[in-house]
């Protein structure tokens, strides 16, 4: 298996690659070049604009891809070059945020809590999310806020 990382050098993917490289999985992390990756020397390193549909299609083509993990799906111009770029029999895991169903006052969520996002970046990420899983079958991961160390607390944590 051959999995391929948007988005793997920021907050939640070097997990995510590090984790499948501790299954010996093939990892392929697409990156955009500025956030520095500090990744093991196993891990190939494609660097690519996410958005531009035909140069992911070239990284999924040349290396086998079987499955993708989005994790910088930010918003509905980044779910339609995603579909764009997929093919009908790639596995697709889009990571998205739990802001998308709305303040939480109860937990755990499961896929029956109507979504009613009350910020600009849970809209921007729900309508993403139905736009990838509209086009294509998907798993759809809705994580609570995360950070890591050095990083500053923002509006996330409080909505």
């Amino acid at each position: 298996m051959t999995t391929l990382v948007i988005g793997g050098t920021g907050m939640v993917g070097p997990g995510v690659v590090r984790a499948l490289a501790e299954r010996k999985e093939n990892v392929v992390v697409l990156h955009r070049g500025e956030t520095r990756a500090l990744l093991g020397p196993e891990i190939e390193i494609v660097e690519a604009d996410r958005r531009d549909p035909a140069a992911v299609r070239r990284v999924i083509d040349r290396r086998g891809i079987d499955t993708v993990i989005d994790l910088a799906c930010f918003g509905p111009d980044d779910a339609r070059a995603l579909c764009a770029a997929i093919t009908p029999d790639l596995r697709v895991v889009v990571v998205s945020t739990v802001l998308a169903y709305g303040p939480l006052q109860q937990a755990p969520l499961d896929e029956s809590r109507a979504c009613r996002p009350t910020s600009d970046y849970g809209r921007r990420k729900l309508e993403a999310d139905r736009i990838v899983a509209a086009a294509h079958p998907t798993t759809l991961v809705r994580l609570g806020p995360c950070f890591r160390e050095g990083c500053y607390l923002d509006g996330q944590l409080f909505e």
